[in-house]
């Protein structure tokens, strides 16, 4: 508390936080048509007040497995999942985790792609194939709906168990995606997609062997289907579609 010049003690931390707010929302009404992102303190400026004026922003500085998984599953429960920028590669995610869950983690998000290899070095073609395969799906699968999903977690509670699953579908429920990450230890799950219209037949393909398969939607989303996660901290995506 402390007098700003009022003669009355007030919260300068409210003060503060009512200009920020008050300073974007006339920039926003004066700039309709720029993208405001919304990137500062790791996460900590992240919140309803921003985010009325924000079109996307960094909810955590963090982007090493397990903890960048629990954080992208806790986050899209506070925002739509457009929202919340995740990172592929830099920031020391290499460090630890596997390559194609550190993608998985990004498309249920606001995605974004940084270096894929040393400046320097050689790139890797088989790992650059494989974000090549996964933007794309991104993009023509994913992105297309997903302003409008309905999103399921699987596993609200993920750091408390050993695998997050966090899926997301279309309104019409013609299509979705799942991501299956194993935060401990290897893992077989069941996971009963519940974006799925349990009148309609879908084809499903599970994206590490990318082998596809048709099966009615009631046995999608009541019964489930098994995925086999090999290792701790790999992963698995799930892709479904009306047929």
């Amino acid at each position: 508390m402390a007098d700003t010049g009022s003669g009355v003690k007030e919260c300068v931390s409210l003060r503060h936080f009512n200009g920020v707010y008050n300073m974007y929302q006339r920039l926003k009404k004066r700039f309709p048509d720029v993208v405001f992102e919304n990137c500062a303190g790791g996460g900590g400026r992240t919140d309803l007040g921003m985010m009325k004026v924000f079109n996307h922003t960094w909810v955590s500085d963090c982007q090493v497995e397990p903890q960048s998984v629990i954080i992208t599953n806790g986050m899209t429960m506070a925002l739509p999942p457009e929202r919340v920028d995740r990172l592929f590669a830099g920031m020391n995610c290499q460090s630890v985790g596997e390559f194609e869950a550190h993608m998985r983690n990004t498309m249920l998000t606001h995605m974004s792609l940084n270096v894929f290899s040393p400046c320097d070095g050689e790139i890797n073609r088989e790992q650059m194939e494989f974000v090549r395969h996964s933007t794309d799906i991104y993009k023509s699968f994913i992105r297309p709906f997903l302003s409008e999903a309905v999103v399921y977690h699987h596993t609200p509670e993920a750091s408390k168990g050993n695998v997050c699953v966090l899926e997301a579908a279309s309104p019409d429920k013609a299509k979705g995606a799942a991501t299956a990450v194993a935060l401990k230890q290897g893992a077989e799950i069941k996971v009963k997609l519940k974006g799925a219209d349990a009148s309609k037949t879908y084809r499903v393909t599970l994206d590490n062997n990318r082998e596809s398969f048709d099966i009615t939607g009631r046995e999608l989303r009541y019964n489930g289907i098994t995925v086999e996660i090999p290792s701790a901290l790999s992963s698995e995506l799930i892709l479904y579609e009306q047929i």
